[in-house]
C-alpha cells in the first residue's frame, strides 16, 4: 500500500507541475509566519498543510507518509529518517515586568529554583529541555501550568503567572510583548532544530522545493547564533 501511495504521488507530480501540497509538522508555530509568507511569494501554487502533534506521534506520521516534512530536534535510532540541521536557538529565561530579575543582564538557573515555572506539556521537546536544564542546575522545576505553544507561555509570563525557559525567536515573533528576556549563564541553554523527512517514502516535487527553501531560509539565522 505504501508503494501504491508513492506511485500515486509520482503521477500527481507529473500532472501538477508547479502546483502541489506539502504536509508540514511543527511544534514551533512562532517560526512559521515569516518563512511561509516568503515561500508563498516564491511558489504561490504550492499550499502548506500544518500539523502540530507531539514528536513521537509525528514521527509515526512521517514514516507512514502522512507528513512530508517535520521541524524537530534530532532523532536517534529511527531508521529511514533523514535529517538536516536548520537552526540553533539560544534559550533564555522569560520573566514578567517588575520581577526581581527583570533588569539582570544574565542569570544562573539555580537562582530561580523556587520560582513557579510555565512549560509545554510532556512529550514536547522544550518541556524535556526545561527539565534537563533545571536538573543540571540542581533542582526540579515546580511547573504550575502546562500548554501547547511557546507564544502562549510568553503571554502567561506577562500576566505574572510564572517564569519560563523559551527560545529567543519566540520574542521576535511578538516584539511588542513586555516580557524580560534574560540570557542563562549557567548551564548553557541551547537547542538545535532539524528538518526531518522519510527516506523510505516518495517526496513530492513540492515537498522537495519547500525543503530546499527552508534550508536556504534558515542558513543566515543559524550562522548568527554562537556555537
Amino acid at each position: 500500500m505504501a508503494a501504491f501511495d508513492d506511485g500515486q504521488r509520482e503521477l500527481a507530480d507529473l500532472v501538477a507541475g508547479k502546483q502541489g501540497q506539502v504536509a508540514l509538522a511543527s511544534m514551533n508555530v512562532y517560526l512559521l509566519p515569516g518563512l511561509l509568507s516568503a515561500f508563498r511569494e516564491r511558489s504561490p501554487g504550492i499550499t502548506i498543510r500544518l500539523f502540530g502533534h507531539p514528536r513521537e506521534a509525528t514521527l509515526d506520521q512521517l514514516e507512514r507518509g502522512e507528513v512530508d516534512l517535520f521541524f524537530s530536534t534530532p532523532v536517534l535510532e529511527r531508521p529511514g529518517i533523514e535529517q538536516v540541521s536548520l537552526l540553533r536557538e539560544e534559550i533564555c529565561l522569560a520573566v514578567p515586568p517588575g520581577h526581581w530579575l527583570a533588569n539582570r543582564e544574565a542569570v544562573c538557573l539555580s537562582e530561580v529554583a523556587h520560582e513557579p515555572f510555565l512549560a509545554l506539556k510532556p512529550g514536547y521537546n522544550l518541556r524535556e529541555l526545561t527539565e534537563i536544564f533545571c536538573h543540571q542546575a540542581g533542582f526540579t522545576p515546580r511547573i504550575v501550568f502546562e500548554g501547547d505553544e511557546p507564544v502562549a507561555l510568553l503571554h502567561l509570563v506577562k500576566a505574572g503567572l510564572g517564569i519560563a525557559c523559551l527560545p529567543t525567536l519566540v520574542w521576535e515573533s511578538v516584539p511588542e510583548i513586555a516580557v524580560a528576556r534574560i540570557p542563562i549563564q549557567e548551564p548553557r541553554c541551547q537547542r538545535e532544530m532539524f528538518l526531518l523527512w522519510s527516506k523510505e517514502r516518495y517526496l513530492s516535487a513540492a515537498a522537495r522545493e519547500f525543503r530546499d527553501f527552508l534550508i536556504a531560509y534558515f542558513a543566515p539565522l543559524n550562522q548568527a547564533v554562537p556555537g
